[in-house]
């Protein structure tokens, strides 16, 4: 009876011992991963400098630099830097190139205007009169617009104006592509 008693104890000894290891041990894990966690995250210090008198004067990579500090900074960046184009591109060649198209239409249908009927030269013309017209005002007022649209100074706005805690506008997320996460 005395040997029973005492393997009882050594029990009941040995299961209040794992339990009080097990939950030591969950309570120490669980505090690490909490710590590993706060560690992962980027820690700001809070900047209370008034958006306008931010520098928005940066480039895409010093956008990345200083704002890109996670994926959805580094997607709107992306965003704004595709909507935006390329300067020379939007305004120099789009526009030269329909131009040159338009007039080479016109001059089509001149000659043909010369050696053919001229209805069918008459409505080649007013094409390619269109075709300049457009390639020359409303190809650049088009990225005009979209360039001050997607502007660096919005973009600095977006940004800072979620550091701080605000919402990140819909037109903007509605904007947002798989390309932008890349």
């Amino acid at each position: 009876m005395r040997i029973t008693y005492i393997a009882s104890t050594k029990l009941t000894e040995m299961k209040v011992f794992l339990v009080i290891f097990a939950v030591l041990f969950f309570s120490l894990v669980s505090t690490d991963i909490a710590k590993a966690q706060a560690d992962a995250q980027k820690t700001f210090d809070r900047d209370t400098t008034p958006i306008e008198y931010l520098d928005y004067h940066l480039s895409k990579p010093q956008f990345m630099y200083y704002y890109g500090t996670d994926d959805t900074a580094r997607a709107i960046i992306n965003m704004f830097y595709r909507k935006r184009g390329i300067g020379v591109l939007d305004f120099f060649v789009y526009p030269v190139a329909a131009s040159v198209i338009g007039d080479a239409t016109v001059l089509v249908g001149a000659l043909m205007g010369i050696s053919s009927n001229a209805s069918a030269a008459s409505a080649v013309i007013v094409g390619g009169a269109v075709i300049s017209v457009i390639g020359l005002y409303a190809v650049p007022i088009y990225y005009l617009i979209q360039r001050s649209n997607y502007s660096r100074q919005k973009l600095i706005y977006v940004l800072v104006g979620r550091e701080r805690g605000m919402g990140i506008p819909y037109n903007i997320l509605n904007n947002l592509r798989d390309i932008d996460f890349q």
